[in-house]
């Protein structure tokens, strides 16, 4: 006999003529089936899962057990996230060595439920802020996950869940109302029954904050080379910031002042470029064309 995995997925169970004996197709919300192997009473199923949403989510491996008729073994949890607040307000450091816009939110808790009819010891929430592409440095990844123990989940029961203070990192200012999800993986280490459930989002206020602006100067204008910036004799350069802006936007570079040295532009295409200088709680543009 020979078992084959297609595509839709289906499971085909074919004699040694190659006519099919059987066939199922598995349980595949969100699943993602790529292998398949026998065992002395049925088979196995590996793949990848999808916990959260289309937009806020991440993938887990795993194995899964069937017989030849098609019922899956017992494995599955059903767990998910009922609410999600933070307990104050974020707080911003407008001058952050990693970029120029650190978010701090405070106190997060998640509400999680049981929905299924067995008890889950553990699980991971997860958050994600996606990856912060730093010019000229490793991508920060912000896909953040916590692993929690020990919780006793009774069917049908929900508890409050602490994941406590979070670090996030912006390149644009993130003033005003962000988006924050939080979902539930891996309950006790096995695959979800119903992904429908599993995530909760809201949005935060990110308070904006009273702008004091830096007037600097960059020179020469239009530049082949070299930019030169001048500032007020009241900024620190070792505390200061450039971002380097192409006019669809795109950060193109980022540099931390370390004294009074040129921008190098030699390597970046003709057209306008637009500066931002960030001191602490300051902020200043200037504009720059590269011929």
């Amino acid at each position: 006999e020979v078992l084959v995995l297609t595509s839709e997925p289906k499971v085909l169970l074919l004699n040694d003529t190659m006519e099919a004996i059987s066939n199922f197709k598995p349980n595949s919300q969100n699943q993602y089936f790529w292998s398949i192997s026998s065992t002395d009473n049925g088979l196995l199923l590996g793949g990848n899962e999808r916990y959260g949403s289309v937009g806020d989510y991440n993938y887990a491996t795993f194995i899964k057990g069937y017989d030849l008729a098609g019922n899956a073994n017992n494995t599955n949890r059903d767990v998910g996230v009922t609410n999600l607040y933070c307990g104050s307000s974020p707080t911003v450091d407008y001058n952050s060595w990693t970029a120029p816009f650190k978010v701090t939110y405070h106190d997060i808790k998640a509400k999680v439920k049981n929905f299924g009819s067995t008890v889950v010891e553990n699980l991971n929430l997860n958050i994600d802020f996606g990856i912060l592409y730093i010019p000229n440095w490793c991508p920060l990844d912000q896909r953040f996950s916590k692993y929690y123990s020990n919780l006793n989940l009774q069917p049908g029961e929900t508890k409050e869940i602490l994941w406590g203070n979070q670090d996030v990192f912006y390149f644009i200012d993130p003033s005003g109302a962000v988006d924050f999800c939080v979902w539930t993986s891996l309950p006790d280490r096995n695959l979800e029954t119903n992904n429908d459930n599993d995530i909760s989002c809201t949005e935060v206020l990110v308070a904006a904050h009273e702008s004091h602006p830096i007037e600097f100067q960059a020179f020469f204008n239009p530049v082949a080379d070299e930019v030169y910036l001048s500032f007020p004799s009241d900024i620190e350069l070792e505390k200061t910031t450039i971002s380097v802006f192409n006019t669809a936007g795109q950060l193109v570079f980022y540099e931390k002042m370390a004294s009074n040295t040129p921008l190098d532009f030699s390597q970046l295409t003709d057209g306008m470029y637009l500066l931002r200088g960030s001191f602490g709680d300051r902020i200043g543009w200037a504009k720059v064309v590269k011929y």
